[in-house]
């Protein structure tokens, strides 16, 4: 049995945790539901080792610094991926997206189904046309779709 004196500030003890429980499911609920409801995109490069523009687009370092910017942008947080596909070791996967030149820059949702090609920079001479600024305007692009 517990002493009378000690009812009350148990009682409220209880209560004070019982709401902390309560609170913490409710965010955890909310927090799930908007990550079940949140449009996810991956942004794809697909290249070839043979390829020579590849090889330039890929040492220009655009890419990887595409990535790091759109990462630490929290309007993409959990919602924009980076991959790459290398040709010859998926040609699968090429195909299926659909995939004729090299290199290409796709959007790809949940679903793995291509829903956007990003194919102007081989209309320029210069890997760097497809710079951070472009590929960040792609993915905002993609998530809008």
């Amino acid at each position: 049995m517990i002493p009378k004196n000690y009812r009350l500030p148990l009682a409220i003890l209880l209560v004070v945790v019982l709401i902390g429980v309560a609170y913490l499911v409710y965010r955890t609920y909310k927090v799930e539901k908007f990550e079940e409801t949140a449009k996810k995109v991956k942004i794809v490069l697909v290249h070839a080792s043979w390829c020579p523009h590849c090889t330039d687009y890929l040492d220009s370092g655009v890419w990887g610094r595409s990535g790091d910017k759109i990462m630490a942008n929290p309007e993409f947080a959990g919602r924009v991926q980076f991959s790459d596909i290398e040709y010859e070791a998926n040609k699968a996967a090429v195909e299926k997206y659909g995939v004729s030149g090299f290199p290409s820059i796709i959007a790809v949702n949940e679903k793995d189904e291509k829903i956007l090609d990003f194919n102007s920079f081989r209309e320029s001479p210069k890997p760097n046309r497809m710079n951070v600024d472009d590929i960040e305007a792609f993915a905002k692009a993609a998530l809008d779709l």
